[in-house]
Parts: structure tokens; sequence; C-alpha cells
């Protein structure tokens, strides 16, 4: 019985030291200047991706920033999009760093590539959702790279998802 006992002990002292350091509750400061690479799944294309001015308060909460992503980047069908990071819906924890940025074009604008498309007609709101998972309460220190999911969103019509990549500069 006695065994069974300290077993239990043995073993729920290694699981609240185990979760000690995940459960700190540490939210890691996003703020600055992010670039990288979006992976499309629904056009076989990338696009650059660059995040400005990123700024947040001591809750978490990102309170301002711009979003601009380049698809096609370079050549004659490169199409550009920018938004504006909507401080009530972006936040990051100690587990995830979500980013909502909201834009709209001056004129009807089309992205193709490889005989796909999808457009977004002139004065109409588009959405960026970005979801970048980091377990900072696990690991602390600095991030310099987060890597995660991104959806386009026209209204409620999902335009285009995909992978995130973007490191801090």
């Amino acid at each position: 019985m006695w065994k069974k006992i300290a077993l239990l002990v043995v073993v729920a002292v290694f699981i609240i030291g185990a979760s000690g350091g995940c459960l700190s509750g540490e939210k890691p400061n996003l703020s600055g200047n992010w670039e990288g690479q979006l992976q499309s799944v629904t056009l076989p294309t990338s696009a650059n991706i660059s995040i400005t001015g990123l700024t947040q308060d001591s809750n978490g909460k990102f309170t301002g920033g711009t979003v601009e992503v380049k698809y096609n980047p370079d050549t004659q069908e490169e199409v550009s999009l920018s938004a504006s990071i909507v401080p009530n819906d972006s936040k990051t924890d100690e587990w995830l760093a979500t980013i909502i940025a909201h834009g709209t074009v001056s004129q009807d604008t089309t992205v193709t590539y490889g005989g796909k498309r999808f457009n977004i007609p002139a004065d109409t709101e588009y959405e960026f959702e970005f979801l970048l998972p980091h377990a900072y309460g696990c690991r602390g220190g600095s991030l310099n790279e987060l890597s995660g999911g991104y959806i386009l969103r026209l209204q409620d019509q999902t335009l285009d998802t995909g992978t995130v990549t973007i490191t801090r500069q």
C-alpha cells in the first residue's frame, strides 16, 4: 500500500514539475516588424508578407500595425493587398498569436496564378486572419520566427488559405 502511495506522490511531483514552466502565463512581446512568406493552398503560388509597426500592450493585445501581402512578387501579375490590424480581435497569449487585419481595395482586383484566380471587387472589405502557435509558455526567451496558418476572406467567403512563416526584422 505504501509503495503505491509513494509511487503516486512521485508521479504527481513529476507532473507538477514538468508543467510548471508551461503554466507561467507569460506572453511574448511580438512588437516590431516581421517579414516572410505565405504558401497558398488555393493558388499554386507563394506570396511575400510584411507586418510593420506591430504594437502590443501589456495584456498581449495587438494595438496597431499594417499587414502587406504581395501575391506573385516581382512579376507582371504582382498584386499587393494592404490591411490594418484590428486591435479588438488581435492578441497573443502564452500559446498562440492571432492577428486579424482588414483592408479595402480601391478598384476591382484579381489575383491569378497558373490558370486559377480569385477576385476582390472595388470598395469591398477583405480580412486576413493569421493563427501562429508558439508555445511561449513552455519555451520562454525571445521569439524571432513564427509559423502557422492564414485565411483570406471576403465577407463570409474564403478566398485563400495556406501557411505563413515570418521572421522578426
